[in-house]
């Protein structure tokens, strides 16, 4: 493999890699990973792809480069992932949210994962996800802020389902104090 070279898009999605050598070799392919912001599916995340609609690095259709050229029309349609969401509370007292809790998610089947922290209301949104219907949804409370108690038990769920394209709501978490 030789060096890798990467760029970000602007604002319209459109991006330029200059002063590429000429090679019949290249791999290109759309990471949405690093904040991807404008589309339909912002709020779900995007799933990366390849240029002519390839699903990994080692299927991706080769591009050639010409001395001089502009390899124009490298572009890609990046389809909507999926996303789950909820909120994480103190089970005692008033049920207040819990803010700083990470959210940890996972699935074995896709080996997709992703993580978020709560807000300050206790909502969370994990976003980008692949299909799937064995995700493990972990909350880890060793920064947890807010609630009744100074620490909190953490809890996982398991067999949570995503869809892409559609949004999870409803993955609570009501944590128990720890005395």
């Amino acid at each position: 493999m030789g060096a890798q070279v990467s760029t970000m898009t602007d604002a319209d999605g459109r991006y330029t890699l200059a002063g590429l050598s000429p090679g019949t070799d290249y791999r290109v392919c759309f990471d949405p990973y690093f904040r991807t912001t404008g589309g339909s599916a912002e709020a779900l995340g995007y799933l990366p792809e390849c240029y002519e609609n390839e699903s990994s690095w080692d299927t991706s259709t080769p591009v050639t480069v010409a001395l001089g050229g502009n390899r124009a029309n490298t572009n890609a349609a990046l389809a909507a992932a999926g996303a789950i969401s909820g909120t994480v509370t103190d089970a005692g007292g008033v049920h207040d949210g819990l803010e700083s809790v990470l959210v940890r998610v996972h699935s074995v089947t896709t080996g997709t994962y992703g993580l978020a922290y709560t807000e300050a209301d206790g909502t969370y949104a994990v976003e980008g996800l692949l299909a799937g219907s064995d995700y493990e949804v972990c909350f880890d409370t060793a920064q947890a802020r807010g609630g009744s108690s100074d620490g909190y038990a953490g809890q996982c769920l398991d067999s949570v389902s995503v869809t892409l394209g559609q949004a999870e709501p409803g993955v609570d978490a009501a944590l128990v104090g720890m005395p």
